[in-house]
């Protein structure tokens, strides 16, 4: 099953050594280190001598869960080396080199940055670690990518969630490689040094040109707000009500810059570059063009994670069907996500990349059996029947997920992707060609363009404004557990097994998976719903009852209300009502 795909398995031990780290912590990183040479060592050695046996086999297999076991835990080791180091050294003021562009917040500007001393009196001590600057000032007064600030005041560990059904920010920060966070309402705190490394940081100069060229030329502010968000992957000229409706209509992912606007692109190259192959020599200039282009392209988005993951993904893609005979899609995805995780064990958990990267799993698994359901003739109907196989196929694969991060799902999804994805195929081309007419100095082209890419951003946001004004448009309070979500992921993965194969051993398997699937939901809806606890917030403000039916919800600070959100998703999940009692 695995011949024609071995990165498939090699990718799955990888990520159970990943996945074992969060429960066998590294202890010693010397003697660690030294397994891992060990083991390694001796799997390549096997593997490469003269013995060929099942013992190699395993050895090396085993070696990869091993290698992701110890990667995983270096970045533990390192996050905590050095938060000691910050907790030991007390400080009144550190030295920063800005690392982003700045996030429009409702009350603020986030920004990123990296740490570079901490500073007590006439002395300092080194720390190279990240952190997130909340700045409350005017934009012209906020530093720029590259720029070094030294800040007075201290750095604080980002909050711990309130309660168990709060979000942890903190640990979602510190899988991003963010450990501190700061907050600076007097911008008088923050002083610019002279020696800023700023030329370090042209990418982020190139994102931040590129905006001002949407702003020129695209006139309506929701028009720019969407093309911002599709192209550079900021969000923070998207107005509520507008984020609200892409999420109700299943379109959210249009709004980040992810696999989908890179697939895009490269389809849309791959048509004007193809041409090429049919020249002589033409493959490797085909090869090498495509490769620079997206590239650049990476670079014009500020190379966010996404887009690096989706890059690296089309390369290899490319690389597969210039020197490869049997092209695998899944293997090549494969080969993408292991050295993703390789440099970055932390990009297991990133949201994105387990969506990301499951949707282009179901597209290549779904995507042949759903399209021979119906065959049609017509160009115009084939073509949207071929939107719709992959939509379904990527909403199929990454429902388990969505469910279990979000508690949603959107019922008119195929409708408003059908037509909102088919219009991105048309304003993400057109709006690169507004960003190269205006970075070639070409107003008069870059305005006709602009009216262009003004004109299908807005017919993007009439479309996804459509179903929430249908009945029934959102279906909430859906809870999957852990167990839950692996469970359904496997049923999916075992019902294409037993529709490729038509093997009943696979269909016996999903009627058996289904059986069970339900009976452990039946008993989980009976737990929660006859289930007592007593749980108090983290800072003290609430404290949390259930006792039957009923939730008891203490408060002793009226300022500080215990967010109802969360008391929705808690009545949502033990079929409860809620009793508010304040306590003064």
């Amino acid at each position: 099953m695995f011949d024609r795909i071995p990165f498939v398995r090699y990718t799955i031990l990888l990520l159970a050594g990943i996945f074992g780290a969060e429960f066998v912590e590294l202890t010693d990183p010397r003697m660690a280190g030294a397994v891992l040479l060990a083991v390694v060592g001796t799997a390549a050695w096997l593997l490469f001598s003269s013995i060929r046996s099942r013992f190699t086999h395993y050895a090396f297999l085993f070696s990869l869960s091993v290698l992701g076991w110890f990667a995983a835990n270096q970045q533990k080791v390192r996050l905590k080396e050095l938060l000691h180091k910050a907790d030991n050294h007390p400080h009144d003021a550190f030295v920063a080199t800005i690392t982003s562009l700045p996030e429009k917040r409702p009350n603020s500007y986030r920004l990123q940055a990296r740490i570079n001393y901490l500073i007590e009196g006439n002395s300092c001590v080194t720390l190279n670690g990240n952190c997130l600057i909340s700045i409350k000032a005017d934009p012209d007064q906020l530093p720029e990518p590259g720029d070094r600030i030294m800040v007075r005041g201290k750095l604080q560990r980002p909050p711990e969630p309130a309660s168990p059904f709060s979000f942890d920010y903190r640990k979602y920060l510190e899988r991003r490689g963010i450990p501190f966070t700061v907050y600076i309402a007097d911008l008088h705190r923050v002083s610019k040094l002279d020696n800023s490394p700023g030329q370090f940081y042209w990418a982020e100069k190139v994102t931040a040109l590129t905006d001002q060229i949407l702003r020129k030329y695209i006139p309506d502010d929701d028009a720019y707000g969407l093309t911002k968000a599709m192209i550079l992957g900021r969000r923070d000229d998207i107005r509520t009500e507008l984020n609200d409706a892409f999420i109700q209509s299943g379109t959210v992912h249009i709004l980040s810059v992810s696999g989908l606007h890179v697939a895009i692109f490269f389809a849309v190259l791959h048509f004007l570059m193809s041409p090429l192959r049919r020249t002589r020599g033409g493959t490797y200039l085909y090869l090498g063009l495509m490769v620079v282009i997206l590239a650049s392209y990476a670079i014009i988005t500020g190379l966010p994670a996404s887009v690096q993951r989706a890059t690296l993904m089309c390369i290899l893609w490319l690389l597969a069907t210039t020197f490869s005979r049997h092209r695998e899609p899944v293997n090549t995805l494969a080969v993408a996500a292991f050295f993703i995780l390789l440099a970055d064990p932390a990009s297991f958990y990133d949201v994105g990349f387990q969506l990301s990267f499951l949707a282009m799993l179901g597209i290549f698994l779904w995507s042949e059996p759903l399209s021979g359901i119906f065959q049609p003739q017509n160009r115009i109907i084939r073509h949207f029947w071929s939107l719709t196989v992959m939509s379904l196929a990527a909403q199929l694969m990454t429902l388990p997920l969505t469910t279990y991060y979000f508690h949603q799902f959107p019922t008119y999804f195929l409708l408003s992707n059908l037509l909102a994805v088919d219009l991105s195929g048309l304003l993400i081309p057109a709006s690169l060609a507004l960003i190269v007419a205006g970075f070639a100095g070409i107003p008069f082209l870059a305005n006709w363009i602009g009216i262009l890419v003004n004109f299908l951003a807005n017919l993007v946001n009439a479309i996804v404004g459509i179903p929430g004004k249908l009945p029934h448009f959102l279906l909430t309070h859906l809870y999957l557990d852990l167990p839950q979500t692996i469970g359904l992921l496997v049923l999916i993965l075992f019902g294409y097994a037993a529709v490729r194969t038509r093997n009943p051993v696979w269909v016996r398997g999903v009627a058996i998976g289904c059986v069970v699937f339900t009976c452990y939901s039946i008993t989980l809806i009976m737990r929660d719903s006859r289930s007592s606890f007593m749980q108090s917030t983290s800072d003290h403000t609430a404290l949390l009852y259930k006792s039957g039916s009923l939730l008891y919800v203490f408060e002793n600070n009226p300022g500080n209300s215990f967010r109802q959100y969360e008391i929705d998703k808690i009545t949502a999940r033990y079929r409860t009502d809620t009793l508010l009692i304040r306590v003064y």
